[in-house]
């Protein structure tokens, strides 16, 4: 579960350079040093959750800015709206993994990196998302 929790930070921080940056997610892979002291399955599942992410970003971010109604997207945080890009690309895309082990992790996740109200927030629309899924409008992207 620790390397888990690693991997997601990792992914995390490469989606928030991206975000910020605008280089490309291969030159973004090819100048971290986010992969050291990991161990290769965690790596690789940084590595993969971070280009998932990217892959599906606009289909995401309309997930994501459907659920939040009274936020557009450029006025979140930039570590929770990135923390909510992963989450979601795992919720959808990652269905081997149970949608509450996801939620749990980005919320642990966001305490860690954000400020006191953003696990709320991030519940609030992430339980939204998967309610919507669960009730088969949200289609897989």
């Amino acid at each position: 579960m620790q390397k888990r929790r690693k991997a997601r930070e990792a992914a995390l921080k490469l989606l928030y350079q991206y975000d910020l940056s605008g280089n490309l997610p291969e030159d973004i892979l090819d100048t971290t040093d986010l992969f050291d002291g990991l161990d290769p399955a965690a790596a690789g599942y940084a590595r993969e959750a971070f280009l998932g992410a990217v892959d599906h970003l606009k289909a995401i971010d309309a997930l994501i800015q459907g659920s939040s109604r009274k936020w557009k997207l450029p006025r979140i945080a930039a570590i929770d709206r990135n923390l909510l890009r992963l989450a979601v690309y795992e919720l959808l895309h990652r269905e081997e993994i149970p949608a509450a082990v996801i939620i749990d992790e980005a919320l642990e996740i966001a305490k860690k990196y954000s400020n006191e109200d953003a696990p709320r927030f991030i519940n609030g629309i992430l339980d939204g998302i998967l309610h919507s899924r669960m009730e088969g409008r949200v289609i897989k992207t």
